[in-house]
């Protein structure tokens, strides 16, 4: 694997839970992907002038260990296989200190071509070129709690509302977070849902008990699958409903929309723990709080 970042968890990018948010977990794992497509022949500037582009359309992330604010970290990658169409990449992100594993990202990248997204080949030199950077697939990436199976079909807005998955975000996408072509960043996408995910779950559910402690939450492994494109100014919504909840985590499914459009953008099944801020221990939720989730849960949910 080769080095194709190495940065530090600003503070800026630390969150209410006093850690790095997936946001930007997400954001240094896509710079690394540049990295790693610059370094087989396909960089910008030659995606520019062949008029194709690359396309994430599927990630798998595990968070294995938190970053709290002023950590250093660097990420090595490589490539799993690579098709015709795509390339299946491998990014472990570490902590420069003591070298532990922080975060993995298994990402599908498609080639398409840049004026419509429609799929096409990449050039025979960088395929050529990929079959350097060939490493096997890491256990500590492999999914543990989510299924990487094929995606279900297209969810639409009168599904979510047919299932009773409530509305946890409506905004409009920051023209000043996205690039000169008007497309968002994959940070951005995800990012929507870091937004939209505390006015769901637990801790939006009021608990006859008293906290013993300052609350938070932590992600534990993420699929994003990626349906549309996310634009400047676009009009947007997430529907979200639970999957599945134990007595320490909760699994749910987000469904991210533009208003205008109706076309489902971003599919994501997410697991979060509830986590003591002081101790940055997983803890169990309240009992009433657990039976309420319980019973809302629907486990047919999918991305």
């Amino acid at each position: 694997m080769i080095e194709c970042y190495r940065g530090t968890a600003n503070s800026w990018e630390c969150d209410e839970n006093d850690h790095l948010n997936v946001r930007f977990f997400l954001d240094k794992a896509a710079q690394a992907s540049e990295h790693l497509l610059h370094a087989t022949g396909f960089g910008r500037a030659r995606r520019a002038a062949s008029g194709l582009e690359a396309h994430t359309s599927d990630r798998h992330i595990r968070y294995h260990q938190e970053q709290r604010r002023g950590a250093g970290v660097y990420i090595v990658s490589g490539i799993l296989f690579a098709t015709p169409g795509s390339l299946r990449i491998l990014h472990e992100m570490r902590s420069i200190r003591s070298d532990k594993l922080a975060a993995t990202f298994v990402e599908t990248v498609n080639c398409v071509i840049a004026a419509n997204a429609q799929p096409a080949e990449w050039p025979s030199d960088l395929l050529e070129r990929a079959s350097r950077f060939t490493v096997e697939m890491s256990a500590n990436a492999a999914p543990r709690g989510v299924e990487l199976a094929p995606p279900r079909a297209m969810p639409t807005l009168d599904e979510a509302t047919s299932l009773n998955m409530p509305q946890i975000y409506r905004g409009i996408v920051d023209e000043s977070q996205c690039g000169r072509n008007g497309l968002a960043p994959a940070r951005l996408y995800l990012g929507i849902i870091a937004d939209a995910i505390p006015r769901f779950g637990p801790a939006a559910v009021a608990s006859s008990e008293k906290p013993k402690a300052r609350m938070g939450s932590a992600v534990l492994e993420q699929r994003l699958v990626h349906r549309g494109i996310l634009q400047a100014n676009d009009l947007v919504i997430c529907h979200a409903g639970v999957k599945a909840v134990t007595e320490k985590t909760m699994r749910t499914i987000i469904w991210l929309f533009n208003v205008e459009t109706g076309d489902c953008l971003l599919s994501v099944d997410s697991i979060a723990i509830n986590l003591d801020l002081e101790r940055r221990r997983a803890v169990a939720m309240p009992e009433d709080r657990l039976t309420f989730m319980k019973s809302i849960a629907l486990p047919s949910l999918a991305v």
